[in-house]
């Protein structure tokens, strides 16, 4: 208990600095900060791998405040820890409780329809998780789940549906239930990621996430931006600010605790303004070396800081020299996550999975 209070106290004395190490918006506005229930430590609201006392400074800013209340209250759902509807003493002490606790990472691997996804049984996906994850410290087994392809202009759904939608096709049957039913089992986190084509992003997350909302494995939806209109945008077209805002909010519609994910290996083809909640993976492939992969990760991670990153590796174009390291997944990613204290995710493409897992 005193070492509670300490830290509380220490906290609250930290409210009178003149400079902080996260961005406040004006008192009417929510402080940019994130719960994100697992998929890292969910009081690590700034992402420097680690609950400390800027944390706790975030959920004692808002001490007092309820939905809709005036200034100078600060109202932030997420700050709300205990969801009583009031952020008080109560939601100070449990982040408080959690202070030293370091960041989880998502350890695990890509899939896809048009490589193994179906080719393998669930049993496959979440053990190759499980034993990605037991090489990485204070890690979660995870994986990027692909469900919507590019077909032209068209986006092919790995499900079936009794209504047509423009520029999206579906399966005649469910492809990924029993998948996810057997993630749910083990408390595996996916993210369920499409590949837009013509298709109507807003109308995707709402086909997905209503189809597929009430599995616990879930943890937030992803949009290749590389596909995004690419048959009239080379590499895919930018999002702006305004749509990534859009996504995210009818994302957390479904649950507050989910978040979305931008994916492309290009800064200029991301948003420029981005709300907490939003995840930059970087894609890049074809380097020389390992050197020369986490400098380009690392500038993405420098780039979006503080938010969230993940990075997608392991294709093809640099088996040449991850061949040839004694693990190649365990290797990259403590290179990639010791540097980068934002990494909170690495996924190792389907593409040369097999390699490591035959």
């Amino acid at each position: 208990m005193k070492r509670l209070l300490s830290v509380v106290i220490v906290a609250l004395l930290m409210l009178g600095m003149s400079t902080m190490a996260f961005r406040i918006q004006p008192a009417t506005s929510s402080i940019i900060g994130d719960l994100t229930g697992g998929t890292s430590n969910p009081w690590d609201f700034v992402p420097d791998g680690m609950v400390d006392g800027k944390d706790i400074t975030i959920v004692a800013l808002c001490f007092g405040s309820a939905p809709g209340c005036p200034p100078p209250y600060i109202w932030n759902p997420h700050c709300d820890v205990n969801g009583d509807g009031k952020v008080d003493g109560k939601d100070i002490a449990t982040v408080a409780l959690n202070y030293g606790q370091g960041a989880r990472t998502l350890a695990g691997w890509r899939s896809s329809p048009y490589e193994l996804q179906q080719e393998k049984d669930p049993g496959y996906w979440v053990n190759v998780a499980k034993d990605m994850a037991s090489k990485i410290r204070n890690s979660v087994p995870s994986g990027v789940w692909i469900l919507g392809e590019d077909m032209g202009s068209q986006c092919h759904l790995t499900f079936d549906s009794s209504v047509a939608y423009p520029n999206v096709v579906f399966s005649k049957t469910d492809e990924n239930e029993k998948y996810l039913d057997a993630f749910d089992a083990v408390g595996l986190k996916v993210w369920l990621q499409v590949e837009p084509a013509d298709a109507n992003v807003d109308t995707l997350i709402d086909l997905v996430l209503q189809r597929y909302h009430h599995h616990s494995c879930v943890t937030g939806f992803g949009v290749d931006v590389e596909w995004l209109q690419p048959d009239r945008y080379p590499d895919g077209r930018a999002v702006t600010s305004e749509e990534a805002q859009r996504w995210l909010s009818k994302v957390r519609s479904y649950d507050p605790n989910y978040q979305l994910f931008l994916k492309h290996w290009l800064v200029e083809k991301m948003p420029t303004a981005y709300a907490a909640g939003t995840v930059f993976v970087d894609d890049s492939q074809g380097f020389r070396d390992m050197n020369e992969l986490a400098d380009e990760f690392n500038q993405w991670a420098t780039h979006f800081w503080p938010s969230k990153v993940y990075f997608q590796i392991g294709y093809a174009s640099d088996q040449g020299w991850w061949s040839k390291l004694a693990d190649p997944y365990q290797t990259i990613t403590d290179k990639l996550t010791s540097e980068n204290p934002n990494c909170n995710g690495v996924y190792w493409v389907d593409f040369t999975l097999k390699t490591l897992y035959p």
